[in-house]
């Protein structure tokens, strides 16, 4: 059975562009498809923001996320760079904050295009 849902907005920043996203589900993965509508030649950054008690491990161009005895397999499409942030001050990426007053570093997943030419990017959420 496969499910899906779409949707699309002009962001506040950017009201000339659209952000167009698509997640579906087909048996046991999860796929992320997003697109910009706009805004040809800029820097896109999109980011997967994880639990503190996640690791992470990079596997070619997937990574492998494990988490009290859970395992799931993150794989990237359509990205120029994926890199890993971990409690990072300047600019502040990484950190999860369960109440006011306290941070816990946290892994962050950045997915970048480094110029949008209204290719599709996104990722894979895959059952490891």
């Amino acid at each position: 059975m496969t499910l899906e849902f779409s949707g699309a907005c002009a962001p506040y920043h950017a009201p000339r562009t659209s952000h167009h996203r698509t997640v579906r589900r087909q048996e046991r993965t999860w796929t992320v498809t997003d697109r910009i509508e706009g805004g040809e030649g800029r820097r896109l950054d999109s980011f997967i923001h994880l639990h503190p008690r996640c690791s992470i491990q990079r596997e070619g161009d997937a990574f492998l996320i494990a988490a009290e005895g859970a395992r799931l397999r993150i794989e990237t499409f359509g990205t120029d760079a994926v890199t890993v942030h971990t409690g990072e001050r300047n600019p502040a990426q990484g950190w999860y904050c369960p109440e006011f007053g306290i941070a816990l570093p946290a892994p962050v997943l950045r997915l970048t295009v480094t110029a949008n030419d209204g290719r599709e990017f996104g990722y894979r959420l895959v059952p490891a």
